[in-house]
C-alpha cells in the first residue's frame, strides 16, 4: 500500500527537462521503502536544485520528514517500554523520560508570514465604516432568508472578503488582484483586520466572535455572544449583542474585560471616539461617545437606512415622499439633501467627487456614477446592482457581488473582476 502511494507521488515529479530525474526518483522511492530517509531527502534536494519551483517535491520532502519522525517516535516508545522493565528503579526511569520529553518541547512551529509590508500598514481601526455596511444576500435555496453584513475589510496591500461562490467563506486577495486564496471555510461576517489578526463573527455558530491569523491559522474564540455587528478599534472590540436585546459591549481581543456600555440599539460603525447607531425602529440616528458613554441625537423621528461615513461626512437614506440621500457633518449639523433617488437604492459610495449609486430603476438594476457638483447626467458603470460597494486601504473601490469581486475604475468607467 505504501509503495503504491510513493510511486504515484514520485511519478508526479517526473520532469523531462531535468536529465536523470526518472533515475533519481526511482532511487528515492527505494530509499524510502528501505527507510533510508536521509538519502531520500538528498535525492529530492537534487531534483529541486534543477527545478526549485517544484511544489510536489517540497510536499514529498515534508511527507518523508513526517514518516521519519513517526519511525523515530515508535523506536523511542519501544525503547522506553523495554528498558523501563530492565531498569533498577522503573519509576525513576519513567519520570526521567517524562522530564526529558518536557524539556525537549517536541513539536513543529508553523511559520507565519504577515500580509502587511511594514508596520505603517497596520490598521488602528479594523475596517472602514462604509465596508462594515456592505451586504451579501444569502442564497435561499441553501440558507435561511437573510444577509451577511460586513463582508469586506482591507489592510495594506490585501483585501479580505466573503466569497458567496464558496458558501460565504472567508478569502483574501492582493489589492487590485493576484494571490487569491481561501483563509477559512466557514461563513463569516463583520470582518475586521488589525495586524496579524482577522476578527469576524461565525454565521453558522450563532454569530460567535472569533479571531484567526490572516493565513487562517490559530483560530480562537473571543466570545460566544451572538454578535450582530463588531468593530475593532485599537485595543478593544465593540459589538452589538443580539442575545441581550442588542446591548452594546466592548471586549479585549483575548476575550477578557467584557464590559456593558450601558446602551443598546442597531450599531453601524465607529468614527473617532463615537459609536454611531440607530434605535431599533430606525427612526432615530444617534452617536455615543465611547469614553463618556453619553449619546446625542443626530436625526430625530425620521426613518432611515444604509447609514455610511465617507470622506469625513455622514450619509443616510431617508423616505420623504420618495427615497432621498441625506448628507451631514459627523455631528449631525449642516444637513442637506444630496439627491432624490428615482428608484430603490441598494448602496452607494463617495470617491473623489463622484457618487456611485447601486439602484433599481424602472428599466432595471444599475450601478450609476454621478458628478457630485452637478448630480446630473449619470454614467452607467454596471448593468446589475450590488449591495456591497467597498474600499481598500489604498483608496480603490470595489463591488462585491454573488459572482465575485470587481475592481471599479470611475475615471474610465470600468468594472474588472478580481482573480
Amino acid at each position: 500500500m505504501r509503495r503504491c502511494c510513493l510511486v504515484l507521488l514520485f511519478a508526479v515529479l517526473l520532469l523531462p527537462s531535468y536529465p536523470g530525474v526518472a533515475e533519481t526518483l526511482a532511487e528515492a522511492d527505494q530509499l524510502v521503502l528501505d527507510k533510508n530517509y536521509t538519502q531520500a531527502l538528498e535525492a529530492l534536494d537534487g531534483i529541486l536544485s534543477g527545478d526549485p519551483g517544484n511544489g510536489e517535491a517540497y510536499a514529498m520532502k515534508l511527507r518523508i520528514r513526517f514518516m521519519a519522525l513517526q519511525d523515530s517516535y515508535r523506536a523511542l516508545n519501544d525503547m522506553i517500554a523495554a528498558d523501563s522493565e530492565k531498569a533498577d528503579d522503573r519509576s525513576a526511569y519513567l519520570n526521567m523520560a517524562k522530564q526529558l520529553y518536557a524539556q525537549a518541547a517536541l513539536g513543529i512551529v508553523i511559520p507565519f508570514r504577515p500580509d502587511y509590508a511594514s508596520p505603517a500598514d497596520i490598521n488602528y481601526d479594523g475596517t472602514l465604516p462604509m465596508n462594515l455596511s456592505s451586504i451579501l444576500l444569502l442564497d435561499p435555496q441553501n440558507w435561511k432568508e437573510g444577509d451577511i453584513t460586513g463582508v469586506f475589510a482591507a489592510q495594506g496591500d490585501w483585501v479580505y472578503f466573503v466569497n458567496a461562490m464558496d458558501n460565504f467563506s472567508l478569502w483574501k486577495v492582493k489589492s487590485g488582484g493576484g494571490s487569491m486564496q481561501r483563509i477559512l471555510p466557514e461563513a463569516a461576517g463583520s470582518l475586521n483586520v488589525i495586524g496579524d489578526w482577522i476578527y469576524y463573527r461565525a454565521v453558522n455558530e450563532n454569530n460567535a466572535m472569533y479571531k484567526a491569523r490572516t493565513d487562517g491559522s490559530e483560530k480562537t474564540l473571543v466570545t460566544g455572544d451572538n454578535c450582530a455587528n463588531l468593530y475593532c478599534k485599537g485595543e478593544w472590540i465593540y459589538y452589538q449583542n443580539a442575545g441581550e436585546d442588542n446591548a452594546f459591549y466592548k471586549i479585549s481581543p483575548d476575550g477578557s474585560g467584557r464590559e456593558y456600555l450601558n446602551n443598546k440599539g442597531i450599531m453601524h460603525f465607529l468614527q473617532g471616539d463615537y459609536l454611531y447607531y440607530s434605535t431599533p425602529d430606525d427612526n432615530n440616528l444617534l452617536r455615543m461617545n465611547i469614553m463618556t458613554l453619553k449619546s446625542e441625537t443626530l436625526l430625530k423621528k425620521q426613518w432611515h437606512v444604509n447609514t455610511r461615513m465617507m470622506e469625513g461626512q455622514l450619509y443616510t437614506v431617508i423616505d420623504r415622499k420618495g427615497m432621498l440621500i441625506l448628507r451631514m457633518n459627523e455631528d449631525g449639523s449642516e444637513k442637506e439633501d444630496l439627491m432624490k433617488v428615482d428608484g430603490k437604492p441598494y448602496c452607494y459610495a463617495v470617491q473623489d467627487g463622484r457618487l456611485v449609486l447601486s439602484v433599481r430603476l424602472d428599466v432595471g438594476e444599475r450601478v450609476m456614477i454621478y458628478d457630485m457638483e452637478t448630480m446630473k447626467d449619470p454614467q452607467t458603470l454596471m448593468m446589475n446592482s450590488t449591495d456591497a460597494l467597498c474600499m481598500d486601504a489604498r483608496g480603490r473601490l470595489y463591488a462585491l457581488n454573488p459572482d465575485g469581486l470587481y475592481l471599479l475604475d470611475l475615471k474610465n468607467n470600468t468594472a474588472v473582476k478580481v482573480e
